[in-house]
């Protein structure tokens, strides 16, 4: 997700580099990631009544207050953690 606007729910996820079959994640498993962040506060669901019917997801206020932890932990996983390749 953009912090910038909004995603959908059916936005393709790009691969998983470094992993070993490269998949995509499933829809299903998009789908209850983005419900565990909604409940979480983190992300809210927009629900739109069209054809084909469609969600939105926009970043909420309370994740600017998680924002400095996960940074903090990207940073010391680029540090520390092995890279997938190394795991082949």
């Amino acid at each position: 997700m953009d912090p910038a606007g909004p995603a959908r729910a059916g936005f393709r996820c790009p691969p998983l580099q470094g992993h070993p079959d490269q998949h995509r994640a499933p829809r299903e498993t998009l789908t209850l990631r983005l419900r565990k962040l909604e409940e979480a506060g983190l992300v809210e669901r927009r629900q739109y009544s069209q054809h084909p019917p469609r969600d939105e997801y926009l970043l909420t206020a309370a994740r600017h207050d998680i924002a400095p932890v996960l940074a903090s932990l990207r940073q010391w996983g680029e540090r520390h953690a092995t890279p997938l390749s190394h795991l082949r």
